[in-house]
């Protein structure tokens, strides 16, 4: 719907911890900032979604960093049919790890393919992210809130396999999704995730 536009906070907290030949290190970030969500060009078969993240402000074990490259407008095409994403657009020249970095954020926005079903049973999908592809449950709790819970990793996204890592282990993962007419209105929630190589280790909770 045109006239359906989000503009609202957004805020994530990362907590990384690396063990390398056995020497401990840690890690906290935080990215917050203005989000402002909206459809773009429509067709019979995708439609584009536009996200930006305005005066974001990043702070990296309590020191600020620089947040220019999260204020760079993007968007994602979405299939009608399948609901999934099929490309992305970036207003500006990013290199791929930071491209990624932006479509993490809509990752955790994405809900397309759930708005407007019968989650009134559990109901399990498959999806995937950054790390690989997992296993992940819906359920309505009550008219326009439902629970997203990611159960286990399936497999790792290829370019892992270059860095030899394992299948990523959720350790706990559980998120409150609120709905309107035009979609998601708020997300909330903890993740906690352990990826491992044969010469490092990471746990990762955001």
């Amino acid at each position: 719907m045109t006239q359906c536009i989000f503009w609202g906070d957004f805020e994530t907290k990362a907590d990384t911890n690396m063990l390398t030949l056995n020497q401990p290190s840690k890690n906290q970030l935080t990215l917050s900032g203005q989000l402002l969500y909206r459809p773009l060009l429509k067709s019979e078969k995708h439609y584009w979604l536009g996200l930006q993240l305005v005066n974001p402000q990043i702070v990296l074990d309590k020191q600020q960093i620089n947040p220019s490259l999260y204020g760079v407008p993007f968007a994602v095409k979405v299939s009608r049919q399948t609901k999934q994403v099929t490309d992305h657009h970036f207003a500006g020249k990013l290199k791929p790890e930071d491209k990624q970095k932006l479509i993490a954020i809509y990752q955790s926005l994405h809900i397309e393919h759930i708005y407007k079903r019968d989650l009134t049973t559990p109901t399990l999908l498959t999806e995937s992210d950054n790390l690989g592809q997992y296993q992940v449950e819906y359920v309505e709790q009550e008219t326009n809130k439902i629970n997203r819970s990611k159960l286990k990793y399936l497999s790792t996204k290829p370019g892992a396999q270059l860095l030899d890592f394992s299948t990523p282990k959720v350790l706990a993962d559980s998120f409150e999704l609120k709905l309107d007419n035009c979609g998601l209105n708020a997300l909330i929630g903890d993740n906690h995730t352990r990826v491992e190589t044969k010469k490092r280790r990471y746990k990762h909770r955001s």
